[in-house]
């Protein structure tokens, strides 16, 4: 019987030369060809059109799965037998599927395997021989060289020493194994195993959960055709970087899908450190990420808004007071760029008198112990200009320990100016409030002064007018009756009460004149002492009349000269001199005399004065000193007005027993 021709595709070379020496032994086999991945296999295929074909299902660039259809596609005829230490159902199932004659498990004897290809070859159902396989005696079949079995595990003849032993550790490993796949298969990640091209050969429950297919549809899936185009680069780079370093991790999506999953993909290697395939973690990452998403995205929301507010600083220092971010509005207030502020410790905004007494180290402080810091005080622009500002600091802190601060600053330089502009304003107001309360008093004071002024004056007018009309009454209606001197006696009293009446409304209308602003000055050098002696000569039956006599002493220097209005000056001598008779006790004396730069004018009297309680109110008007008096109780006001008009002012004394009436005028 012709042998055979059988073509070995395994990336182990051991096992190639394993499985060539005992196909040889067999004599019903010829190997034609190996190779050590599926590239190769598709080539042995097109070259040598073998029998059989024995392929590994995980191998470097081109997996058995992947090349199955390749391989048949060169060479139909040839029987391609998937060979694998995987024993996941579904692979044998996708092994089938994708063209397979047969799958066979590479953890089986080698006898086992040898007489499994040997029915294959001969069967006209080649799936069925391969799921059939007549179970092989090993302790009847040669040995495979060294006594070793495929992988390097020690062969089960009883002819070796130490069975017992070896029995009992291969139980103990086949109770690790099964607790391993529980645990595999119960994982609450997505678990499998890989071809090193990426091909899932086996994956546990949550996997084909995350994959969104049965745990068997999902065998044979490569991992790059899972995920969206826009992703498949990045996980072929991780599994390529997978098999030539060992570990590797990608995050990609799932086609079809808004999944994102972490993939953790290693190698496992054997005792040469040869990969043998790839063992595949995957997490679902998806809410982890939405939730990074929208923290990112609210994160930089809230960055964009700080850096586009204008009208305020806002900006992070480091825990040693360093600045550490800068916005929009922090530029403008301040004047400097980004690159010139960042790093530097924010000191550089204040004044000379903050930094010397290291007041900004002292906010720092205080924002540390309180939490947060907030003051007005002035701070410096790049330019030099200074400007009132509004400061808050915050303490940052990250599970209780100190990150930095939080610096908020805004110009309130306006709004300081308009305060204090507004404060001056109600003070102003409330000032004038007070003044006008006061005037509104002194309107009432002067309200009811004028009333009883005019009241006074009425009764004073009264007291002449009756005396004129009864004096006049009584000629008229007894003019025969009377006798000479009655008569004389009564036109006299016609005369002085016209004459009282008369000086009352001068003092009225002067009064009226100098409060309108109407009295006209002309003045002229006057020498003194001839002008007061003439003023008292021409007044004497005044004075006389009302009870001075002649005894009226002037005193002033011969030479004393003023320049003055003589009018207005005989209207002030003449009423001080009246008041002294009236009101004084003789003797009187008009006396001048030159103080420095003015010239003094003063009426003296022996009389009492003016009681101290209102010393201070006789020149104002309408200050009546009540009682006995005569007249519209304006003589010292217009005196004072006079005074003024002429540049100086009036006064009042009293020096011992004499009391003195002046008045000061600019010599």
């Amino acid at each position: 019987m012709t042998p055979h021709r059988i073509a070995l595709v395994d990336d182990a070379p051991e096992v190639r030369a394993l499985l060539r020496l005992r196909l040889r032994l067999t004599g019903a086999f010829t190997v034609v060809a190996e190779g050590g991945n599926g590239h190769d296999a598709v080539r042995i295929a097109r070259e040598e059109h073998p029998d059989l074909m024995l392929l590994d299902v995980s191998m470097p660039e081109l997996g058995g799965l992947d090349a199955i259809g390749a391989v048949r596609g060169v060479s139909p005829d040839t029987k391609v037998v998937l060979y694998s230490g995987f024993d996941e159902e579904g692979l044998e199932a996708r092994a089938l599927e994708l063209g397979a004659a047969a799958f066979v498990q590479k953890s089986a004897h080698v006898e086992e395997l040898i007489a499994a290809l040997t029915a294959i070859a001969d069967a006209a159902n080649p799936a069925e021989a391969g799921r059939l396989a007549p179970e092989v005696d090993a302790q009847q079949q040669p040995l495979p060289p060294d006594g070793l079995e495929p992988g390097g595990v020690v062969s089960s003849d009883p002819r070796h020493d130490g069975d017992a032993s070896r029995r009992e550790g291969e139980a103990i490993l086949t109770e690790h194994v099964e607790r391993f796949r529980a645990v595999f298969d119960q994982a609450a990640i997505g678990i499998g195993t890989l071809t090193l091209t990426g091909q899932l050969v086996r994956a546990n429950r949550e996997l084909a959960r995350l994959l969104g297919a049965s745990m068997d549809d999902v065998v044979g899936l490569a991992l790059p055709d899972v995920v969206p185009g826009a992703d498949r680069g990045r996980v072929t780079e991780a599994l390529s970087t997978a098999v030539d370093e060992g570990v590797v991790q990608v995050e990609h999506r799932l086609s079809g899908t808004d999944r994102v999953v972490t993939s953790t993909v290693a190698a496992v290697r054997d005792s040469g450190e040869r990969p043998l395939y790839l063992l595949l973690q995957s997490q679902d990452v998806s809410a982890q990420r939405s939730t990074e998403r929208a923290l990112f995205e609210s994160e930089e929301r809230f960055r964009l808004l700080v850096e586009s507010v204008m009208d305020y600083a806002i900006f992070m220092l480091d825990p040693a007071g360093r600045i550490a971010s800068w916005n929009r509005g922090a530029e403008r207030l301040k004047g400097y760029r980004a690159e010139e502020a960042l790093g530097q410790h924010f000191r550089l905004f204040y004044t000379p008198e903050a930094k010397a007494s290291k007041h900004p180290e002292y906010e720092l402080e205080c924002a540390v112990r309180d939490g947060r810091y907030e003051e007005e005080g002035w701070r410096v622009r790049k330019d030099g200009t200074r400007f009132w500002a509004n400061v808050v600091i915050t303490a940052l802190r990250e599970r209780g320990e100190l990150v930095g601060f939080a610096k908020v600053t805004r110009d309130v330089t306006q709004q300081r100016t308009d305060s204090q502009q507004m404060r001056a304003a109600a003070s102003e107001l409330a000032e004038a409030n007070s003044e006008l309360a006061e005037a509104n008093v002194r309107l009432g004071a002067a309200a009811a002064e004028r009333a009883n002024f005019l009241a006074i004056t009425a009764h004073e007018m009264r007291s002449p007018l009756a005396v004129v009309a009864g004096s006049a009454s009584m000629l008229v209606r007894h003019w025969a009756a009377l006798e000479e001197d009655e008569r004389v006696e009564l036109l006299g009293s016609i005369e002085s009460s016209a004459q009282q009446m008369r000086r009352m409304l001068d003092e009225l209308l002067l009064a009226a004149r100098l409060d309108a602003g109407r009295v006209t000055l002309s003045t002229s050098a006057v020498q003194l002492r001839p002008a007061l002696e003439g003023i008292v000569h021409q007044h004497l039956g005044t004075l006389v009349e009302l009870g001075a006599g002649s005894d009226v002493q002037v005193v002033c220097p011969a030479d004393l000269e003023l320049v003055t209005d003589l009018d207005q000056l005989r209207q002030i001598v003449t009423n001080y001199v009246s008041n002294a008779t009236r009101y004084g006790a003789a003797p009187l004396v008009v006396r001048a005399w030159k103080d420095g730069g003015v010239v003094k004018i003063a009426v003296e009297d022996s009389g009492p004065g003016v009681p101290d309680a209102v010393a201070g109110q006789i020149f104002d008007e309408m200050f009546l000193k009540g009682g006995g008096r005569m007249g519209t109780g304006l003589g010292l006001y217009i005196v004072r007005r006079l005074a003024r008009a002429l540049g100086g002012d009036a006064w009042y004394e009293r020096t011992g027993d004499v009391t003195r009436f002046g008045v000061t005028l600019p010599a």
